[in-house]
């Protein structure tokens, strides 16, 4: 769709899979992005090295995540239609502190990425973690 297009092209993607790490700030990890099928010594490398860059930022938790539709539903009205699911890994000891996943669809006025933000929001809310 024209959707996953405008995606893929502001991450500089060619496809699925990709996968881009940023930091708290939003910016790109340099060096640390998957483009296209990694075998799983390969993939598994690249996730220890993001899990590492991000301890040597003291960070406590990480957030990883896919997303699962990205769309404007086929229609009169065209609504956005989005599906996350979000894990937080406690970065001391490699658990999993939290995982959820959801779906929304907005107005058709609205943007993908409001939907998106919205339902990130909602999905983050029930996490509790320890400071």
């Amino acid at each position: 769709t024209p959707e996953h297009q405008a995606l893929l092209q502001r991450f500089r993607l060619f496809g699925p899979p990709g996968i881009v790490f940023f930091d708290a700030q939003g910016r790109e990890i340099s060096g640390l992005r998957v483009i296209g099928f990694q075998p799983a010594e390969r993939f598994s490398a690249v996730l220890e090295q993001a899990l590492a860059w991000a301890r040597g930022e003291q960070a406590r938790y990480a957030v990883t995540g896919e997303v699962d539709e990205w769309r404007y539903k086929v229609g009169i009205d065209g609504e956005p239609a989005v599906g996350v699911t979000l894990q937080i890994i406690d970065l001391k000891d490699g658990r999993v502190a939290y995982s959820g996943s959801g779906g929304r669809s907005g107005w058709s006025r609205e943007a993908l990425s409001a939907v998106a933000q919205k339902l990130i929001k909602e999905i983050l809310s029930g996490a509790r973690l320890a400071r």
